[in-house]
């Protein structure tokens, strides 16, 4: 086929493997950042994200490709933001679970990191990407099973981890 189209049969081998070695120079570079300047990048990066994912809906700006608007097209890149989403995710997730470590087994602790899960799936859901979304079909169910609200006669006292069906204390 791309020999065909394009005159080279090994243009799209080529093309992946360009994408791959400059995935793995991005994951030196930020692997040697220092983890402070992550955590002052998450917000920035959440925010583009969303930006991002916003604008892949309107119908003059993103690009359908097999009845999903999944892509953003800037010249010749053409860029997916709902796989920048489960980066800038799993960052956010992970900065509110180092910074507010205490504040987590209360519910105010795990409203903001909900919400901004709750978006960010909803954005991508909203854009028809298959991957992601079976991601967050399978991911629900596992993350309601992985916490267990404890409740006593006055109402809501915490939030536990379950593994294998037991609360740990």
């Amino acid at each position: 086929l791309a020999k065909e189209k394009l005159g080279d049969s090994t243009f799209f081998l080529k093309r992946e493997i360009i994408a791959a070695l400059l995935g793995f120079a991005a994951l030196f570079l930020v692997r040697m950042l220092p983890l402070k300047v992550l955590s002052r990048a998450v917000y920035p990066l959440l925010f583009i994200t969303l930006v991002l994912l916003t604008l892949v809906l309107i119908p003059s700006i993103g690009t359908k490709v097999g009845g999903a608007s999944r892509w953003l097209r800037i010249g010749p890149i053409s860029l997916q933001p709902s796989e920048m989403a489960k980066i800038v995710l799993v960052l956010f997730l992970a900065d509110i679970a180092s910074r507010k470590r205490e504040r987590i087994t209360e519910l105010k602790g795990i409203l903001s990191p909900m919400i901004v899960s709750g978006l960010l799936i909803g954005l991508v859901l909203m854009g028809k990407d298959l991957a992601p979304r079976a991601a967050a079909r399978l991911g629900a169910p596992l993350a309601s099973d992985c916490v267990a609200l404890e409740a006593e006669a006055g109402g809501f006292t915490a939030v536990r981890p379950v593994f294998s069906g037991k609360a740990r204390a």
